[in-house]
């Protein structure tokens, strides 16, 4: 192989490691939101009466 096709793969490698990155980062910023969203709501869901008991369940996993 000669040095420029090296530094070619190189490119290509750090090009598809911070695609991955990106995604990965990404990904870390929607599972912070969810989990954010989830406990500021946690307060209004226990004042909510259940609908549903474990008696009321047909299959149970």
């Amino acid at each position: 192989m000669t040095i420029e096709s090296e530094l070619e793969e190189i490119k290509k490698q750090m090009h598809e490691m911070s695609k991955k990155l990106d995604d990965l980062l990404s990904d870390r910023d929607v599972i912070a939101m969810l989990k954010l969203s989830e406990l500021s709501l946690q307060e209004f869901f226990d004042n909510e009466p259940n609908l549903y008991s474990l008696e009321d369940l047909k299959v149970r996993y």
